[in-house]
């Protein structure tokens, strides 16, 4: 049995007759996680932090324990993970505290292919504090060319201070090269924030060799449950952060006037936290870990390659990039006179699972001129049955649609 068999096997929900290929909005889960859940859940659980009794200090214990597992994963230090509730929790946490003291005087410069979880938190920002929102120049196929990203933050009449990136994009799996980028805009003092949601489902990264200063992912891309997300930041960045939100759980002690706050990672994570989300993440950690990704990586390849080709020959269907070493593997598309949502339609008839519209990068989709594409994303549980199923479905749908 190959590595990317014994990785569908592991895979309940696969043992139905769906082509799971939106991967990129929901990847699925591993028993293992599940089974992590339900034992926090069956067993012993209670809230985290002060309870002194028995099952209250084993979930604090499993608790911290993801956190290492995660921070092992993606080779940090613990103190330097902070759970949130996702992707978009993390973003807005960092666009409320790094721009809590910029003014009119100042910058922040977004990617065009964004997710708007990496642009709406900095648009309401921008609101409140005043300081200039500004879109780094793309490429024709939207991809970011350090050299122009120089030119513009040279040319900026204000003070450039924070890049937001993608580390691949949600909509076209175009990835973004973080070392050539730290490398172009080291002469400025610009804090650099990556949504690396799409990245780490393919690949664990390396953060603190990663060139930038705050990182954030969501368990729910990566084989874990829903409602849990990570932000990473440097420590000493993170220390000089004023807490986002306030309430239990963050605080050290509390007065009638004041508060003083716990020190980094729990300062930044008031109220009760996503105890059981925490623990599966730390699940999927070890089991992503646990796996030849040299082979899975070749495996999703060879079918996104695959996949490309068939559409390929189908007439009508133009693709908006061209593929490059290190996408990820989805694979975006548009037909002339049919829209994405119509063929998504014709493709849940074949038991296909694909995804069409604007997926939530409607910059992106206004650079390239449409309303949106139709997208499949590629995990290593996918088949080659996967990929003929698609083919025929997108067939089927230009023979009604056009």
């Amino acid at each position: 049995m190959t590595e990317a068999a014994r990785f569908r096997k592991d895979i309940p929900l696969l043992n139905n007759s769906i082509h799971y290929l939106d991967n990129a909005a929901t990847s699925l889960m591993p028993k293992t996680v599940i089974n992590a859940v339900a034992d926090y859940d069956g067993r012993i659980r209670s809230n985290v932090g002060r309870g002194v009794y028995a099952w209250a200090e084993q979930a604090t214990a499993h608790y911290e324990e993801a956190r290492r597992h995660i921070a092992t994963a993606v080779q940090t230090k613990a103190e330097e993970i902070i759970f949130t509730s996702g992707a978009t929790a993390a973003l807005n946490l960092l666009a409320t505290s790094l721009c809590r003291d910029l003014g009119s005087d100042d910058s922040v410069w977004l990617a065009r292919d964004n997710h708007h979880s990496n642009i709406v938190p900095w648009q309401m920002a921008a609101a409140q504090k005043g300081f200039a929102l500004r879109w780094l120049p793309a490429e024709k196929n939207g991809r970011l060319l350090p050299t122009r990203v120089v030119e513009a933050l040279s040319a900026d009449n204000k003070k450039p201070q924070i890049l937001a990136v993608s580390h691949i994009a949600n909509a076209s799996g175009a990835h973004t090269a973080l070392d050539a980028l730290t490398m172009a805009v080291k002469p400025f003092t610009v804090r650099l924030v990556v949504d690396g949601a799409q990245y780490v489902p393919h690949k664990l990264p390396t953060l603190l060799q990663s060139g930038a200063d705050f990182y954030v992912f969501s368990g729910h891309k990566c084989y874990a449950p829903t409602g849990i997300g990570v932000l990473w930041g440097k420590k000493e960045l993170l220390d000089s952060l004023p807490p986002a939100f306030g309430g239990g759980g963050m605080v050290e002690s509390v007065s009638s006037t004041h508060s003083t706050y716990r020190t980094t990672p729990h300062r930044f994570e008031a109220g009760t936290p996503p105890v059981s989300q925490a623990i599966g993440l730390g699940a999927a950690m070890r089991w992503i870990q646990s796996w030849d990704w040299s082979e899975l990586t070749a495996h999703t390849n060879t079918l996104a390659t695959s996949l490309r080709a068939g559409l390929c020959e189908l007439p009508g269907v133009r693709f908006l990039d061209e593929k490059q070493p290190n996408d990820a593997p989805i694979i975006s598309f548009c037909v002339n006179n049919a829209h994405p949502h119509d063929i998504c339609q014709i493709l849940a008839s074949h038991q296909v699972a694909a995804r069409g519209g604007h997926h939530c990068a409607q910059p992106l989709m206004q650079h390239w001129d449409i309303d949106g594409s139709v997208r499949f994303s590629l995990a290593p549980y996918n088949t080659a049955n996967d990929i003929d199923a698609a083919i025929t479905g997108v067939t089927e749908a230009l023979q009604l649609l056009q």
